[in-house]
């Protein structure tokens, strides 16, 4: 039998599933990420590659801006080798730019997926019911990325699938103990309680402002870190018992230590990125002074902020932060303006998936780490091309000056954003 393009799609496919539910032994032990990467760089080269180092791209926003921000990442690999602390950290952090390459195979190999799930939808519903009764934390499934696999279960993306889906949320947080999974569902449940774009907006700019307000008030008691004996990551038990805030939980407190350190301290040079290969805090060579298996030196390069979007823009710097709100403006954008075609066609849950894995990077490694790094850029493949294709659809379909939000041979529609 001839091997054709759609059995190199599912193949693909297959693994992406396999590595989502169970990165532990098909990353650690397998490499499917790596796999997955070196794939979508060969699909990008044979879609858009012409002729002469001519290359013919898809009229796609999104797509656009993932090019670049691979660009971003290549020319602080470049860069990064004049200052990189060494080789084994330098190719250890490219996985934050080789990842990338994997968005690739979500968009341009986004209908046979559409198969592909229609095939397998009941088998892993299977797989994710017995994992969910007779949970097996590692040998089964990771403790919050099999979140972005529920929105697939579902035949048709309404509202009682998502109500449904957040309670397969909720019992996946409690099964497999992840405050994580919680996260995930009040992000979920907060995206679509806000109903229009703008009150998104406000709701999130008011949690921004607030949070830096809290967190410019907590900065006297955040730099006492470096009181006491040395440790990589600072006193934190200090700072734990300086504010009632800081008190709450342990593990926030030290996330907020990190964040100081990476975002305050290393200002103004974090605004062009510290690059690759480098230590992301400060930290003394043969030391082991965390509960780790790993030494200071491997933990200062590898561990991030456990906030995906920050250890990116700390090594990337300032245009990755812009270019990553490009993205969710663009995804939140024909979420909200778009809602009923996409309820209509059943392409809901994309997003709901995406934006799963999404709150999955909040407070955890993500973008920066080869578990989980291809989860969420092949998932924002299906979301460009689930866009891409509305596009083109209502291009054949109404005047060029027709409105936003509105739906071929309708009026606009009711839910626009804006």
């Amino acid at each position: 039998m001839k091997i054709q393009e759609k059995h190199i799609a599912y193949f693909l496919f297959l693994i992406f599933l396999a590595y989502g539910l169970n990165n532990y032994f098909f990353e650690r032990k397998v490499f499917f990420n790596e796999i997955l990467s070196l794939c979508g760089f060969i699909l990008f080269l044979g879609k858009t590659y012409q002729r002469n180092l001519v290359f013919r791209f898809p009229y796609s926003r999104i797509y656009k801006v993932v090019l670049w921000l691979i660009l971003l990442g290549i020319f602080q690999l470049l860069v990064s080798i004049f200052y990189k602390t060494s080789w084994y950290f330098y190719f250890r952090n490219s996985v934050i730019v080789y990842s990338m390459f994997t968005f690739f195979i979500g968009f341009h190999f986004f209908e046979y997926f559409l198969r592909f799930i229609r095939y397998t939808r009941k088998l892993i519903a299977l797989f994710l019911g017995f994992a969910l009764s007779f949970p097996m934390p590692v040998v089964l499934l990771d403790r919050f990325t099999a979140s972005g696999f529920f929105p697939y279960l579902f035949l048709r993306s309404d509202r009682v699938a998502f109500l449904l889906i957040l309670v397969l949320n909720v019992i996946y947080a409690f099964t497999y103990d992840s405050l994580t999974v919680i996260i995930i569902t009040l992000v979920l449940a907060g995206i679509e309680l806000a109903r229009r774009y703008i009150y998104l907006k406000v709701l999130l700019s008011a949690g921004l402002v607030l949070f830096l307000a809290v967190f410019i008030q907590l900065m006297p008691y955040l730099k006492l870190y470096r009181s006491g004996p040395y440790h990589l990551f600072g006193n934190v038990k200090l700072v734990y018992h300086q504010n009632w805030l800081l008190s709450l939980d342990g593990n926030t407190t030290w996330r907020a230590v990190l964040w100081y350190r990476l975002l305050a301290e290393k200002f103004p040079e974090n605004m062009l990125g510290i690059g690759m290969g480098t230590p992301l805090i400060e930290y003394r060579p043969g030391l082991n002074t965390t509960e780790s298996e790993y030494d200071d030196e491997y933990n200062a390069h590898v561990f991030g902020l456990h906030n995906t979007y920050l250890t990116l823009f700390v090594r990337l710097g300032f245009l990755y932060l812009i270019l990553v709100l490009l993205i969710y403006d663009s995804v939140l954008r024909e979420y909200y303006w778009y809602r009923k075609y996409y309820k209509y066609n059943n392409y809901y849950y994309f997003f709901w998936s995406f934006f799963a894995i999404t709150g999955v990077g909040l407070f955890n490694l993500l973008l920066e780490s080869p578990t989980v790094a291809s989860l969420y850029w092949i998932s924002l493949g299906f979301v460009a091309k689930v866009i891409y294709n509305r596009r083109e659809s209502f291009a054949l379909a109404l005047p060029a000056d027709t409105p936003p939000g509105t739906l071929p041979g309708k009026a606009a529609d009711t839910d626009a954003g804006q």
